[in-house]
């Protein structure tokens, strides 16, 4: 691996991107964001949030979730599998995935709240921007965003025509192709449509004879998304937007780390396969398909006192999956794993709320919510051990109903000071049932409901103060929780139907926006604690180690505290024009207070907490006079080591890694169309995105499967823009 970039380049690497400019863009400009469920400055903004734009998003590579980590700080994201992605801020996500269970990064779409962790790894082509508010955000956000928030916001149907679109060729024989058409149907009414597919070979192949050549970790997604504005009245406006997207990839590959084992046996087995990050000895490709599908309506309703907006939205996922859990056949240590999944969920959700206008030295927002979400999940695991075979199933239903009513109030101290104060209560109720069968021990075997309710009032103060034009300070305290639920994949009956409680994190923080050197510097910082109690970890329990046999719980086993520097800048050197630098750091401190299963691991480090991580871009434009422009962008981006079991086990962390890309793009003049050439992890580096422990200790143990990064990809993309 790689050295990573030196400590003492740090100093320099302490600014991020609240918005990378768009092409040929050499001056700060003002960013608009609605953060606080109504448009302001991000310059002025009292929260954490890093605003990427769309045209930002597409400079730089950005084209789904997976992209975002790194380039926002103290944001980490582990990839399971498609249906599984593992958001985490600040060190707090969640990797549980049962029908009951919620995420603690919640992912937003055009403020519609996404509930199952399968719906939300979005395309994030031809959007406005996507904003991510880091830490609790309970008050204006809701329930189950403790961590953070991920806001997309779509972009609107426009007044002039327009078309758009994007083709992409690369190695592993990379097809992308993107596009998106809007403009009048009528005087008021306006249309769009955005198409975007992607198709991909596999970055693992299995070397097994029962299976040579079969892939994994390929890609094959097709994503639409239909907007309709209507503006009867320059008071009133209706948005109608459909979306639909479609993944049908082969199974997630893994591989085995040293140590371990699984490794040593699949070392004297083949040698070939155990050190190769692009080889496997699955003798199953599985497979992982996803659909989903959305309809929102949304009207804002301007009065003379403020704006009504009601959002009314109706979302379905379909996730199924199939896969060789560790990656090997039976003959490697006499034990095979095929894992599955079939998962279908539907939400139904509805805000209504009024944004006031300013009258003297107040505003305010008050609103009313409801959800209700309805998941089936059938999780089933067939294993063999030599002649002998064992199936074990959970099916699994859940329906959830949860109400709220929160709101805001402004007041202006001064005409610089401001303070904010607002609340949520939310009260839900999830009704569970669960069915276990097991071939091999009847007597695990139940069939339990069970019923419980949960609610909190989650608060938040805010005092800002615009100290100068330019520099603007904040401090707040925010409550956020996340509800509580019932355990997937139990191994009794009693386990099943005794409910997990609320997880509570109450964040304390203060922050600075500046634009400094005659505006040609932007510097944003926070510094944050957050205390969390009722902690829910889920972790895998290990029932059997030479069969490899076990299953994931998920229990309130800790508190824990999270504290930390976040930094980020844009800044366009005034002796050096046409150059850009841009980036983040975060340092990040992390850990468990106390943890009742295993009192020893008070002080590790939480799951997917590095210390360190951070991102430099360098950008610098070429005018070339008639014949256009030519720009070059290198990005180099690291994170630190992370640990992803409560034990801190070495063997199934993520080492630390550095990546480093490169594009190079050539726009005429006419600003119409623009070719571009780019490598990703230019120097081929082999990182982990994801691992977990199966029967380990301190010096070793049984199997860490891990889930590779992605190896180096290059290509050519022609993008056009009239």
């Amino acid at each position: 691996m790689n050295k990573p970039f030196p400590r003492h380049t740090l100093a320099a690497a302490i600014l991020t991107v609240s918005a990378v400019p768009a092409f040929a863009q050499q001056t700060l400009e003002e960013v608009s964001v609605t953060a606080q469920k109504r448009e302001s400055n991000l310059q002025s903004t009292a929260m954490a949030v890093t605003a990427l734009t769309g045209d930002a998003m597409s400079e730089a590579g950005v084209d789904d979730m997976t992209s975002l980590e790194t380039r926002v700080p103290g944001m980490s994201m582990g990839t399971f599998n498609l249906g599984q992605p593992q958001i985490y801020i600040r060190g707090i996500g969640s990797n549980a995935d049962g029908a009951s269970a919620d995420n603690s990064v919640v992912v937003f779409l055009d403020e519609v709240y996404i509930g199952r962790a399968s719906g939300s790894a979005l395309s994030l082509y031809d959007v406005e921007r996507v904003e991510v508010l880091r830490g609790p955000q309970g008050t204006l956000y809701g329930k189950n965003v403790v961590g953070g928030a991920i806001s997309v916001i779509s972009k609107k149907p426009t007044e002039e025509f327009y078309t758009r679109g994007e083709l992409t060729t690369g190695n592993y024989n990379l097809v992308t192709a993107k596009t998106a058409i809007s403009g009048p149907l009528t005087d008021n009414l306006f249309g769009k449509i955005a198409l975007s597919s992607s198709d991909r070979d596999g970055f693992m192949e299995s070397a097994n004879p029962a299976a040579e050549g079969m892939q994994l970790n390929d890609k094959d997604s097709l994503n639409f998304r239909g907007q309709l504005r209507y503006v009867p009245t320059d008071t009133l406006e209706l948005n109608l937007t459909a979306d639909w997207s479609k993944d049908r990839n082969a199974g997630t590959g893994r591989i085995h780390t040293p140590g371990t084992t699984v490794y040593a046996a699949l070392k004297a087995i083949a040698p070939q396969v155990a050190d190769n990050d692009e080889l496997s000895w699955a003798d199953d490709d599985g497979f992982q398909h996803r659909d989903v599908s959305g309809v929102t309506g949304r009207v804002d309703w301007d009065l003379a006192a403020g704006t009504v907006t009601s959002i009314t939205a109706y979302r379905e996922t379909d996730y199924r999956m199939q896969e060789d859990g560790f990656n090997i056949d039976v003959s490697v240590i006499g034990i095979d794993s095929l894992s599955m999944i079939d998962e279908t969920a539907d939400q139904f959700s509805q805000e209504l709320r009024f944004t006031s206008e300013t009258i003297g030295a107040w505003n305010w927002i008050a609103g009313l919510y409801y959800l209700q979400e309805d998941i089936y999940r059938d999780e089933s695991t067939s294993s063999m051990f030599g002649p002998f075979s064992s199936d074990i199933a959970s099916l699994q239903w859940n329906t959830t109903e949860s109400y709220a009513v929160f709101g805001e109030v402004n007041y202006y101290l001064s005409d610089a000071m401001k303070l904010a104060v607002g609340a949520r209560y939310t009260t839900e109720t999830k009704e569970s049932r669960q069915i276990r069968t097991d071939s091999l021990d009847p007597t695990t075997n139940y069939d339990v409901t069970a019923e419980a309710d949960f609610s909190a009032l989650t608060p938040r103060i805010v005092l800002d103060y615009q100290a100068t034009e330019n520099t603007f300070v904040y401090g707040s305290v925010s409550k956020g929780f996340k509800s509580g639920g019932f355990a997937g994949t139990s191994e009794t009956a009693e386990a099943a139907s005794t409910p997990f409680e609320e997880e509570i994190a109450i964040t304390y923080e203060l922050g600075m926006k500046s634009e400094l050197l005659d505006r040609s510097l932007r510097l944003n910082m926070a510094l944050f604690n957050t205390d969390y109690d009722d902690l829910q970890v889920l972790e895998y329990v290990t029932v059997d180690v030479e069969a490899l046999e076990g299953y994931f719980l998920t229990d309130n086993a800790a508190s824990a505290t999270s504290r930390g520097l976040e930094l980020e800048w844009l800044y366009y050197p005034e002796a050096l024009s046409g150059l850009e630098i841009s980036g983040s750091y975060a340092w990040l401190d992390a850990t468990y207070d106390d943890y009742e299963p295993d009192p020893a691991v008070a002080g590790n480090r939480l799951r997917n907490a590095p210390e360190q991580s951070y991102n430099v871009a360098l950008g610098y434009e070429f005018n070339l006079g008639s014949a256009g422009y030519l720009k070059a962008r290198y990005e180099y981006r690291y994170k630190g080591d992370s640990f992803q079991d409560p034990q801190n086990y070495v063997l199934s962390s993520i080492p630390e890694y550095a990546v480093s890309n490169a594009r190079l793009s050539y726009m005429p003049a006419s600003d119409t169309w623009t070719l571009s050439a780019w490598v990703d992890n230019i120097a081929d580096e082999d990182y982990l995105v994801h691992n977990f422990p199966i029967g380990l200790s301190e010096t070793g143990g049984m199997a860490a499967p891990a889930t590779p990064g992605n190896p180096r990809t290059y290509g050519l993309t022609f993008a056009w823009d009239y």
